[in-house]
């Protein structure tokens, strides 16, 4: 994954960069818009600019190239509600994130098991159509404070907007999700894997995953798409929800 960044701050940027480069990602770092100029934009992922950068704000800079490249653009700031009122409508920010390296991390994890989620092609059409032709469901069930939550198949949007407000509503903070049965998960379980940690994530919620069969190469899948860095995995449910009491 190709990462720009965009930051006037040398500090910031030493920061993050002893913690960035753990990673593996392929990151370049720019101090001003002129020297961003010189970027190759077609070979970027993800950008991402501070809104307070040398020769323009990154809101205008974002907006200058965002029809030059096929990069997710992120705008980033210290204050977040500073610009959330009145910045959120245009077709180009792809989000905004706060300018913590936690954040930025965190933020970098989940574009980057996206863009593997999308790559993978283990399932041709055919198999897709037969996968959401089947009837779609789950089981919700909460004990001791943590909702244990089994997918039977891949969820239709109805039914995964009913499990999320099933979430909300029960105000639990902790969640185990898993797919009994499935001795091998498509490219789009692990989509929807990856939208459920996004809002659990997002509503500073956690959560946890475990299956029973083939664990062993979903794990494999798992770490393949970097998966495991956003959703911790687990040989049991009684392992998960350990950790999950941890936090």
């Amino acid at each position: 994954m190709k990462v720009a960044i965009l930051v006037s701050d040398a500090s910031f940027i030493n920061s993050l960069e002893n913690v960035i480069n753990e990673q593996g990602w392929d990151i370049e770092f720019y101090t001003s818009s002129s020297e961003f100029s010189l970027a190759d934009l077609t070979s970027m992922n993800v950008i991402l600019a501070d809104q307070e950068i040398d020769g323009m704000t990154g809101q205008d800079l974002l907006k200058s190239i965002y029809n030059k490249t096929r990069a997710d653009l992120y705008l980033m700031n210290s204050d977040l509600e500073g610009f959330y009122e009145h910045d959120t409508k245009n077709d180009y920010i792809k989000g905004f994130i706060h300018k913590d390296i936690e954040s930025i991390i965190a933020k970098l994890q989940y574009i980057e098991a996206k863009i593997k989620i999308i790559n993978l092609t283990a399932i041709s059409s055919h198999k897709l159509k037969v996968i959401l032709a089947k009837a779609n469901g789950y089981s919700f069930n909460i004990n001791n404070d943590i909702a244990y939550i089994e997918l039977r198949t891949f969820l239709s949007d109805e039914s995964k907007v009913h499990l999320l407000d099933k979430i909300k509503n029960a105000g639990i903070n902790k969640a185990i999700i898993s797919y009994p049965g499935q001795k091998e998960l498509s490219s789009i379980h692990y989509e929807q894997l990856l939208e459920i940690c996004n809002f659990f994530h997002r509503n500073n919620k956690y959560i946890a995953f475990w299956n029973v069969e083939n664990k062993a190469c979903i794990d494999a899948t798992l770490d393949g798409c970097k998966l495991n860095r956003i959703i911790p995995a687990f040989n049991n449910s009684k392992e998960a929800a350990g950790y999950l009491n941890s936090k």
